[in-house]
């Protein structure tokens, strides 16, 4: 995706999609600088949101919503969705093994906080009921990956149902043990419900009914006692 100054000027949405930009991904040390970044190349793409990365015998792992192209012809659209992608990034010889983890309609990927940067199994993410493949997806689902086995478990919420990010909220030590916790706007409602779901199984919890629409769009964040200043 490039800026495209003519675009900006005519009062058009500026982002557009260019073949002539290669994909690449840079590498930093800890506590490094500019000078510091390695860089590998990938497969065209795009990236807004990555579910998580950590290091393992030599590489990066890292899981990402990754769109196969984006805003190639009206750029003010999605008219393209993103699968689940891992990237395996070698250290040594800065190259990138890149396969589909699941190649269903997804975005907002999320998981227990407590393992963030590190060695992880369960990812949660807003679900259409197609592939990225075939183009854009409204978000009627809430979808649980189990990385380690490769099964999944979804929750559709019914037509007309938009689903937003969901935030994991821990109940436990162990990892998916905990709630997840989001809106959905409905439409035939034109309004929206604040949902809490059990992480292992994505059954309700609570439906709170909402007087009115929560934007889409919005990230969302658990914090155990006051938030953060």
């Amino acid at each position: 995706i490039v800026f495209d100054v003519n675009r900006a000027l005519r009062g058009k949405m500026p982002f557009v999609w260019s073949d002539a930009y290669p994909a690449r991904i840079g590498v930093m040390p800890r506590g490094g600088t500019n000078r510091d970044v390695r860089w590998a190349s990938v497969a065209a793409c795009y990236v807004f949101h990555v579910a998580n990365a950590f290091e393992a015998e030599g590489r990066i792992v890292l899981d990402v919503a990754r769109y196969a192209e984006l805003w190639r012809a009206e750029s003010e659209k999605f008219q393209s969705a993103a699968e689940l992608a891992r990237w395996t990034i070698d250290l040594s010889a800065m190259t990138v093994r890149e396969e589909t983890l699941d190649p269903r309609a997804m975005e907002f990927p999320r998981i227990d906080d407590r393992r963030t940067g590190l060695p992880y199994r369960y990812a949660y993410a807003a679900s259409g009921d197609g592939t990225a493949a075939e183009g854009g997806a409204d978000f009627a689902g809430l979808i649980r990956h189990d990385l380690q086995t490769g099964q999944s478990i979804r929750r559709d919420f019914g037509p007309g149902a938009l689903v937003s990010e969901f935030s994991f909220a821990p109940a436990g030590p162990g990892e998916d043990e905990g709630w997840l916790m989001g809106f959905v706007y409905d439409a035939a409602q034109a309004a929206s419900d604040f949902w809490i779901l059990e992480a292992q199984s994505l059954k309700p919890a609570a439906r709170v009914r909402l007087p009115r629409r929560v934007p889409q769009g919005f990230h969302g964040g658990w914090f155990d006692g006051p938030p953060p200043r």
